[in-house]
């Protein structure tokens, strides 16, 4: 999914800011306000992966057959579409 946002005019010379003390520091070649903003992004977004991955674990904890699957699908991830079906046949 592709999300457009917007920083406001009068905003930017804070971004850039940000993104000047950032290209200072990372000891890696300069990046753009725009690029910054999507490497902030991808961050928050793997911070929210790993807490929704988190809680699923936790749910499942609570059911051993459940974090059996779970395990099973992991050691096996070509298998996910057949236990995937049979999830469905089981929930019908």
């Amino acid at each position: 999914m592709d999300i457009l946002t917007t920083i406001p005019t009068d905003s930017v010379p804070a971004w850039q800011a940000v993104v000047d003390k950032y290209n200072a520091g990372s000891g890696q070649p300069a990046v753009t306000i725009e690029q910054f903003a999507q490497i902030f992004r991808d961050e928050e977004t793997a911070r929210y992966v790993d807490a929704k991955n988190d809680a699923d674990k936790t749910a499942m904890a609570s059911n051993p057959r459940l974090l059996a699957l779970w395990a099973a699908v992991m050691a096996q991830p070509e298998k996910l579409d057949a236990v995937e079906k049979a999830v469905e046949k089981a929930l019908l």
